[in-house]
Order: C-alpha cells, then sequence, then structure tokens
C-alpha cells in the first residue's frame, strides 16, 4: 500500500540566479570633440563599466569632476552659457543631477518547482497529474535602469532656480519587472494540470 503511495512521484526543479549586468553611463547625444559620434560616455569611465569595476560612489565622484569641468553652472540659462562650456555642435552641456539611490542592474533569481505523478487506471490507460511553480520565493526581478543622466532644467533667467526633469530622476531607476507575463521570473504563479493517456 505504501509503495502505491509513494511510486511513480516526480520533482523537479530549476533555479536560476545572475548578478546584475554592468551598464554603460553616458549623458546622451553629445558630440564633445566635434567627431560626429554623438553619444557621450561620461568622462573617466571605459565600456559597460558600471556594475562591474566601478561602483555608484565612483559615479558620484565623476559626476562631480562633470559638472566642475564641462557644462556652466545649473543657474545659468540656456542662452548665456558661453562656447566653452557647449559640445562640438554648439550644444550647452547638460549639469547633471543624481538620485539619491540609483544601480547597475537588479541580479536575476528565480526558484521553480515541477510535482508530477503518474497513475495507472489501467494496463494501456494512465494519468498524469502535474502541479507547477514558478519564482517561489516572489523576487521582483526588476529591470529597465537606464544608464543615461539626468539634468537640471536650466532656469529662463542665469540666476533663477534650475529644476528638475519633469519626468523625474531616471538614472539607475527600475522602470519593469523581468517577464511580467505568467512564467519563470515573473510573479509568483502557480499552474495544476492533469493528462489522460490511453
Amino acid at each position: 500500500m505504501l509503495r502505491g503511495i509513494f511510486n511513480d512521484w516526480q520533482l523537479s526543479t530549476i533555479m536560476q540566479l545572475q548578478t546584475g549586468l554592468p551598464i554603460n553611463v553616458t549623458l546622451g547625444t553629445y558630440d564633445p570633440v566635434a567627431d560626429g559620434i554623438q553619444n557621450f560616455r561620461l568622462p573617466g569611465l571605459d565600456v559597460t563599466t558600471f556594475g562591474w569595476s566601478v561602483d555608484a560612489d565612483d559615479i558620484r565622484s565623476l559626476v562631480d569632476q562633470y559638472n566642475a569641468t564641462y557644462p556652466s553652472p545649473a543657474n545659468v540659462a540656456l542662452k548665456d552659457v558661453p562656447r566653452e562650456n557647449r559640445d562640438g555642435q554648439g550644444r550647452a552641456f547638460p549639469y547633471v543631477v543624481l538620485p539619491e539611490k540609483f544601480a547597475n542592474n537588479d541580479s536575476f533569481m528565480t526558484f521553480d518547482l515541477r510535482l508530477s505523478r503518474t497513475i495507472n487506471i489501467h494496463e494501456q490507460v494512465r494519468l498524469q497529474l502535474t502541479a507547477e511553480g514558478f519564482n517561489l520565493f516572489n523576487i521582483a526581478n526588476l529591470t529597465g535602469f537606464s544608464g543615461v543622466l539626468d539634468a537640471y532644467v536650466r532656469p529662463s533667467v542665469t540666476g533663477g532656480t534650475p529644476k528638475l526633469p519633469a519626468v523625474g530622476l531616471l538614472f539607475g531607476q527600475s522602470t519593469a519587472r523581468v517577464s511580467a507575463i505568467f512564467g519563470t521570473g515573473g510573479p509568483r504563479a502557480f499552474q495544476v494540470a492533469a493528462r489522460l493517456s490511453f
């Protein structure tokens, strides 16, 4: 009787773990040396190093250095920004503002479990029952992190108060979750199934 109860069960699992990937940190489409390449990486950074060899404190330090070197002060009106504080196309370099907390990416973690049992009803008739759980620990698995730095909106007159962007500060902030559809990595979900073979 015990053999009949405990036999024919199958338990399987998938666990996925991945650290957050490094990203580029840029100031957007500026051409600092007038060479036609309009992808201005934060000075002092190599490609995809934020989250690898560079952390948030390093970004803060590099942004302070950039703000002291490239743009005019944040309270200078756009029309009053001198030529030395503009890129090769004449666009004023942005005065960068950082959110209090930011990250390069979120890690990805999920634990899925499947339990199934086959019941022999007759010599040629079998019933297979299956229960599955996805992301059992309900880990958020955030994505959509922007590597483009945010800038103050300059006042209309020099000496005015600069404002934060209307959309808020997006650099290093999550804007989505991985696989929001039913399944691995998305919100915790369960499904059950029955299959009759004859």
